[in-house]
């Protein structure tokens, strides 16, 4: 399964301006149900708080990555939205939320939202190294001069 096998253009959104994490949770999970791929969005919000209030998802960098899983999805998806200004959201190194995904996995025994977890990692980790790439190259040429 590849990341763009879960997104649908529904569920994108490139300019929100959220004051406040529950307004961007309930704002990107709105994007998930837009998706079609939500029958109860009570059912998925509740889990959605629920696994935040075990631990933030705020992962660090700008990014965030809440999920739910439950009987309320009927199809795995991925909502993705960019928040203009940032929001705080609890993250690991205390920094605002720029970017968030949102995983909807149904409940079942596969596990799917552990997958797109570690590929959202991977392509972090990927956007990570290009910045920091850039920024050493950056740095060598102004220490050129």
């Amino acid at each position: 399964m590849r990341i763009t096998d879960l997104l649908d253009k529904r569920s994108i959104s490139l300019n929100e301006t959220p004051k406040t994490k529950s307004e961007a949770l309930d704002r990107i999970i709105d994007l998930m149900v837009a998706s079609g791929k939500i029958n109860d969005r009570e059912a998925y919000r509740e889990q959605v708080y629920a696994r935040e209030e075990e631990s933030t998802t705020g992962i660090g960098e700008g990014i965030a990555i809440p999920h739910g899983k439950c009987d309320a999805v009927t199809k795995p998806g991925l909502a993705a939205m960019v928040v203009k200004d940032g929001v705080e959201f609890d993250a690991l190194d205390g920094q605002p939320v720029t970017l968030m995904f949102l995983i909807a996995a149904p409940n079942t025994k596969d596990n799917v939202h552990l997958d797109v977890l570690s590929k959202l990692s991977v392509l972090n980790f990927l956007i990570l190294s290009i910045r920091q790439m850039r920024s050493r190259a950056i740095l060598t040429s102004v220490l050129q001069i």
